[in-house]
């Protein structure tokens, strides 16, 4: 990202100025929603071992049963995540931001239910 931000203040880059700021805006994009995979991986991590018990799931039947609507959009991204191979083929599955998006609602929903 630095060296982008470097090319585009020399003379030289006019004739790639729409490339550069086509990879400025990707890259920064695959940052994001890496970053936020990577929280609403250590949240989901954190409350599966609290989710995963009984005796939490017979007192908070619904709480239990949006966290496991979370696990399924979670196996769902990871699943994307793996087989895509690239940064880029894995946050680019449907168009930006769909997938950043997905995770900061998701995010959203285990800061609730971390409350609880």
């Amino acid at each position: 990202m630095m060296q982008l931000s470097t090319m585009k203040s020399t003379r030289f880059v006019e004739p790639f100025a729409k490339e550069v700021d086509y990879w400025e805006r990707t890259l920064s994009y695959i940052s994001e929603t890496l970053e936020m995979a990577l929280m609403v991986q250590r949240q989901w991590l954190y409350l599966e071992n609290i989710f995963y018990g009984e005796d939490i799931r017979k007192q908070l039947p619904k709480e239990s049963e949006e966290f496991d609507e979370i696990t399924e959009d979670w196996r769902e991204i990871t699943s994307r995540l793996y087989y895509a191979k690239t940064a880029l083929k894995a946050t680019h599955f449907k168009p930006p931001p769909y997938a950043l998006n997905k995770l900061n609602k998701m995010n959203d929903k285990l800061d609730l239910l971390r409350e609880l």
